[in-house]
């Protein structure tokens, strides 16, 4: 998308003005900010213009952003031997896609595209572009592009398993206080067990 330019304007400086005609301002001028006025209804929109003013905007905005993802490759120098001589060759890596990085992409902030999500007529392109990226992420990570624990914990595939640790009978696990030359003890001893073990 292009940058947006500003303008520049020359400052005009006003004339001083007196406290008389600072009162005679109050006493007359227009009353159309107080209170319970109607001018915002005459207003043809009411808040931003949407960046994407319909669904087929958004859909070749997020078929735009696969294609970047897919056209623009990460890219990764790694050393190659090639008869006998070590060279420096560019590796291409796929990019993982994002909602951050649609948002990017698209030039809007991730709570308009929640906010999009929650349109009608756009929220089944919402709903398309989350499954799409789930499909890349898996499958990259199945294939080892991507780092599987990282894609995992992105998908919500983690597993979720605990150990609760108690003391004796079930009780709460009881602590002690030791010294220094205690604690060294009892490492050295639990040391010198695991060692005759191994043996």
């Amino acid at each position: 998308m292009a940058a947006k330019k500003t303008k520049k304007s020359a400052v005009k400086v006003a004339a001083p003005v007196t406290a008389e005609e600072v009162e005679d301002h109050r006493k007359t001028r227009d009353q159309s900010h107080m209170m319970g006025n109607q001018w915002w209804k005459a207003r043809s929109r009411h808040g931003n213009k949407p960046i994407f003013a319909s669904p087929e905007e958004l859909q070749q905005g997020v078929d735009d952003y696969f294609e970047w993802i897919e056209a623009n490759p990460l890219i990764s120098i790694k050393p190659m031997t090639a008869e006998g001589k070590i060279q420096m060759v560019e590796v291409p890596l796929a990019r993982a896609t994002t909602i951050q990085g649609l948002c990017v992409f698209l030039d809007i902030g991730s709570a308009s595209w929640y906010d999009y999500a929650n349109r009608e007529g756009f929220s089944e392109i919402t709903e398309e572009a989350k499954r799409r990226m789930y499909a890349q992420k898996f499958t990259g990570a199945s294939a080892g592009v991507f780092n599987a624990n990282i894609i995992a914990r992105d998908l919500g595939l983690t597993d979720k398993s605990s150990a609760e640790l108690t003391g004796k009978d079930g009780g709460a696990i009881e602590t002690k206080d030791v010294s220094d030359i205690e604690f060294a003890r009892r490492l050295a001893f639990l040391l010198q067990k695991g060692f005759n073990e191994s043996k």
